[in-house]
């Protein structure tokens, strides 16, 4: 009996460590905040496409002024987005549920730029983290369209960061592969 106890006790330990971790971090308080609390995003705004698409982002709501679509085309998106400090982790670079959460947002975006009247469900998100981006960093985050079928569309993202201000070099700092069941 007092095995499962203690087990009860590191249960509880542990969920009093995830709530003290979750209330300091600034990713957490912002991807976590409660859906009614966030005004919708309106893309008609960004880019005249949207009109067209009639697309809207869902769980990551940034204002307006922060998303950029840099450029549209069928089975490909570019979209720019300054890194802001509510987007970065404890070492103070781009958090990995942020990267994961755009690869899942830009697939969608990517599949309804092909004339797809369904973005789908997730199948599968695959990400490599391969560098770092640091507040005030520009990411540019791109979509490709490798396949959109009957059934599974197939989507490759790439999250490159640019210092502050530059017109130079881009360094990848995630890339990706998402699959969407669309049929």
């Amino acid at each position: 009996m007092s095995a499962s106890l203690e087990t009860g006790d590191l249960a509880a330990q542990m969920q009093e460590l995830h709530r003290e971790i979750i209330s300091n971090s600034p990713i957490y308080k912002f991807l976590l905040q409660d859906v009614g609390s966030r005004s919708p995003l309106d893309l008609a705004s960004l880019h005249p496409i949207w009109d067209i698409l009639g697309l809207t982002i869902g769980l990551l709501s940034l204002p307006s002024s922060q998303l950029m679509i840099h450029s549209v085309s069928p089975g490909i998106v570019i979209a720019h987005l300054p890194l802001t400090g509510n987007l970065l982790n404890g070492r103070k670079v781009l958090h990995g549920s942020v990267s994961a959460t755009i690869i899942d947002w830009i697939g969608g975006i990517v599949i309804a730029s092909t004339g797809s009247a369904n973005r789908g469900v997730s199948v599968d998100i695959h990400v490599t983290y391969s560098g770092a981006a640091k507040e005030g960093d520009l990411l540019i985050i791109e979509g490709k369209s490798r396949k959109v079928g009957r059934n599974l569309a197939f989507i490759g993202v790439e999250i490159r960061a640019r210092k502050a201000g530059s017109d130079g070099e881009e360094k990848i700092v995630v890339s990706g592969s998402h699959t969407k069941y669309v049929g």
